[in-house]
């Protein structure tokens, strides 16, 4: 079983209502589940980005741009959503948010660059 995203938007409405005890069961739940499946081996970067997400809420910034980092290596290219995902809003202005969401940028621009050069091309 997957646990939809919605729960960390759940969350994030909780916490930004003053609900926090009811957003820390969810988020503790959600962080137990994914780590859990990172731990069996999951390769997804979905759920890395998710991990990141519930810590900035928190504001446990240390471990969210761990986990944004994690994410960025499992795969992870979103940074335009990164830009603007109000679960990340504690750390948008940050250097080192901008800094990944630029190595994000090269990334995509990187495989962009690759697929130009096509798969059929002869020299």
């Amino acid at each position: 079983m997957d646990l939809p995203y919605i729960y960390n938007l759940i969350g994030y409405i909780y916490y930004t209502g003053n609900m926090t005890e009811k957003a820390d069961e969810l988020f503790d739940y959600k962080l137990m589940y994914n780590t859990d499946r990172i731990e069996q081996g999951e390769m997804s970067y979905k759920i890395r980005y998710e991990i990141a997400q519930i810590y900035a809420v928190k504001g446990d910034k240390k471990n969210a741009y761990k986990w944004l980092e994690e994410s960025l290596k499992a795969g992870w290219t979103e940074y335009s959503y990164a830009a603007i995902d109000p679960l990340l809003l504690t750390m948008q202005q940050e250097e080192q948010f901008k800094k990944i969401l630029e190595n994000a940028r090269t990334k995509v621009n990187g495989m962009q660059g690759n697929t130009k050069a096509g798969f059929f091309e002869l020299n």
